[in-house]
């Protein structure tokens, strides 16, 4: 199944449980009388929203290069990834500013009692978030998905506020109102956590940065395997959305022909992608070297006779 099949397959799933959650919370929390299963409601609603984005983000992403974006729109899911992160602080910063304000006003003490409904559909609602969580999260790993990965730890941060629900609507049964606003408080920091995890992360990828060595060295040690490879001249490497984009040199017997460099390369392109499958641009420049690398700086020094050439200077 391609990305886009399991995108629209994960988008329905998410959409419509997210709609189900909406009603059945909403219809509960007013029938039992509690404001904590109501505001879970009106933020089941708003995570429809936080699903098109996704869908709306993903789809865009896997489009192919065109004339005006030759690079393709591999970006356009790191965005998304920010604005889900963005969606994921307000709803953070909005369930700690509410615990704070209940429990500075003292309003948890003055909140009515919820009937045993509104505790078995909080229950339920945790359950399917986290039960969504996984799925997602799954699927995000397998498809190396970074806005889905973003909206598997918003299913999360959904249970956790549910969670917030269930521990205020049975502590009001219990007579301690005021772990509901504790326990929301506790959750907001996790959230913001999350968030600012995914955001610094999407920023990342935006921003091209480096690969980390050790990937590096893991390119190079291949690099080394393969024939016709006499020894490196450099290895660069940036990430891209999704996916890592590497500029590759290597010193080859300079006496070859065109046909046989061509094929060096085409066998050691082919061989990195498929040892490495996030690599999806690899560039790979040859240099010549007769017998090492000190000759060959000997044979461009003699060759260029003490002119300005910038080719030289970066050897």
């Amino acid at each position: 199944m391609d990305i886009e099949k399991q995108l629209k397959k994960v988008s329905f799933i998410d959409l419509a449980g997210n709609i189900l959650l909406t009603i059945i919370k909403f219809i509960t929390g007013t029938l039992s009388h509690s404001a904590a299963l109501l505001s879970d409601a009106v933020h089941s609603a708003s995570d429809v929203f936080s699903t098109l984005v996704m869908f709306i983000g993903i789809k865009v992403s896997t489009k192919e290069p065109d004339k005006k974006y030759p690079y393709g729109y591999e970006k356009i899911e790191s965005i998304t990834a920010i604005i889900m992160s963005m969606i994921l602080l307000s709803a953070g910063f909005s369930i700690g500013i509410s615990g704070i304000e209940k429990i500075i006003a003292g309003t948890h003490n003055h909140l009515s009692v919820p009937g045993i409904f509104a505790l078995i559909t909080a229950i339920f609602a945790v359950l399917t978030k986290e039960g969504m969580f996984w799925y997602i999260h799954s699927v995000a790993k397998k498809t190396n998905s970074q806005a889905m990965l973003a909206e598997a730890w918003h299913q999360r941060t959904d249970a956790l506020a549910s969670i917030g629900s269930v521990v205020g609507i049975l502590g009001a049964r219990l007579g301690f109102p005021i772990l509901d606003p504790i326990a929301s408080i506790v959750i907001a920091l996790f959230i913001v956590k999350t968030a600012s995890t995914i955001f610094m992360e999407a920023t990342h990828k935006i921003i091209d940065k480096a690969v980390d060595d050790e990937t590096i060295e893991e390119i190079k040690n291949l690099l080394l395997t393969q024939d016709g490879v006499l020894a490196i001249h450099s290895v660069r490497g940036k990430y891209s959305a999704d996916s890592i984009r590497v500029e590759v040199g290597i010193y080859a017997n300079g006496e070859m022909s065109i046909a046989e460099a061509s094929e060096i390369k085409e066998c050691i392109k082919y061989n990195l992608m498929q040892q490495f499958p996030h690599i999806s641009r690899c560039t790979i420049n040859i240099y010549p070297m007769k017998n090492n690398i000190t000759n060959r700086k000997t044979s461009l020094k003699n060759k260029w006779n003490g002119k300005k050439n910038p080719v030289r200077d970066k050897i």
